[in-house]
């Protein structure tokens, strides 16, 4: 069942190319498309319904229950933003640190992961050090026992990825994030790879903040995404915008008591919605298309999608190391449907066009040259069957043959 579900998955989808490139976007299905459009043709047509019938308070909870369900969450706990920078951002800026306080984090992360505590850095008291990321055969204990071993009596904020844009390195969330804990360090994870990808319920990990785009790996509307914030740390983490005093100041700006919420057509959201999601009443029709990508995936099966995803990438993985010339970036114990890898003397971006120009096929570049990594990259997904992944080993077996130069052929 769950392969005929997968082939009719694989049918509807809109790409063109053998795309393996869900690490920076996924594209949609054309059911996942219609939704949006439908929804964007009622908002038109009468506002006043649209309003009535998905965002007021109860519409809005069992809209974003869906959202909490496939996360594995307490839907109080997860507001809807645009992805992982905005939520990156607001974790940044809304956190309460006293001065002298550290944050600590990798040299493998997204710019937007630390660039947002640089930003902050700049006008408090407060510093931000990135761990060198280890490479070769690192196991889930090296990873945690790393972050234990870096953690300083200043250390306040322990950011890191689910899973690694950069090489594709599957973090093992809840036993740092238990560790941290257990030293008062609070714990803030871009899951930006993860949601689409692996099997894991956020309710799991013990985070206390979880930020992700579900116009990735989950196929989304594209400026989709969740912020989950810990129930307990709800009242410490200031919103990052805000319209009306909603769940955040006790009084209005005249003085007077703040009521319970200020604009009607809230009452009754998640209280994270409440305090963080101050733009929703804009994204309705970007929910109502992600929710038909996350009913298709869930149709699936969250646990069969996750095991494919996994066959894929190693089948990609075994692939390439036949090819003489090509070096392997995926840590071997971590990794999953992410795979990074070099081919030795041949630009990685000489590569990259030669994939897309004479073959179709699509993936990225991550370049990290700073510290020392730039590779390519490949994400498979359910969306691609085994001819894709074939294809790409032949391509990359070929330019290993030809010798490309950094004069590649031009893009298409």
């Amino acid at each position: 069942m769950a392969e005929d579900l997968i082939a009719a998955l694989r049918a509807d989808w809109t790409a063109e190319q053998r795309y393996m490139n869900f690490g920076t976007f996924g594209p949609s299905t054309r059911t996942t498309l219609a939704a949006e459009q439908a929804a964007r043709w009622a908002m038109n047509a009468d506002f006043a319904r649209f309003f009535e019938e998905h965002l007021r308070g109860p519409l809005c909870r069992e809209r974003m229950a869906e959202v909490a369900a496939l996360l594995g969450t307490d839907v109080e706990e997860i507001a809807w933003i645009s992805g992982t920078t905005e939520g990156l951002n607001l974790a940044a800026r809304g956190l309460r640190l006293e001065p002298g306080a550290e944050v600590l984090t990798t040299d493998a992360e997204h710019p937007a992961a630390v660039y947002p505590w640089l930003l902050r850095a700049r006008r408090e008291d407060l510093t931000v050090r990135q761990l060198p990321f280890p490479t070769g055969d690192v196991s889930p204990a090296d990873i945690v026992e790393m972050f234990a071993a870096a953690l300083r009596p200043t250390t306040r904020v322990l950011t890191f990825c689910h899973v690694n844009y950069s090489d594709g390195a599957v973090l093992p969330v809840a036993e740092i994030c238990a560790m941290a804990r257990a030293r008062g360090v609070l714990t803030v994870v871009d899951g930006a790879q993860a949601v689409g990808h692996l099997e894991f319920k956020l309710a799991e990990l013990g985070c206390d903040i979880y930020v992700t785009s579900l116009h990735k790996w989950t196929a989304g509307i594209y400026g989709s995404g969740v912020l989950y914030v810990r129930h307990e740390l709800i009242d410490e983490v200031t919103p990052l915008m805000v319209e009306m005093p909603d769940g955040w100041s006790d009084t209005t700006r005249f003085g007077t008591p703040a009521p319970p919420d200020s604009i009607d057509f809230r009452r009754g959201w998640p209280e994270a919605m409440r305090r963080y999601a101050t733009l929703y009443h804009y994204a309705g029709p970007t929910l109502l298309g992600t929710l038909a990508a996350i009913e298709q995936l869930s149709s699936i099966g969250l646990p069969q999608v996750a095991a494919r995803v996994r066959a894929l990438g190693e089948r990609l993985r075994a692939g390439l190391a036949d090819i003489e010339g090509v070096v392997l970036l995926t840590p071997p114990q971590l990794a999953a449907g992410i795979t990074a890898f070099r081919l030795t003397q041949v630009d990685p971006m000489a590569l990259y066009r030669w994939l897309r120009a004479e073959h179709n096929i699509m993936t990225r570049v991550v370049d990290h040259s700073a510290v020392g990594f730039v590779a390519n990259r490949a994400c498979t997904h359910i969306f691609n069957e085994e001819a894709d992944v074939d294809a790409l080993v032949a391509a990359v077996a070929a330019a290993a043959a030809v010798g490309l130069t950094s004069s590649p052929p031009p893009a298409a």
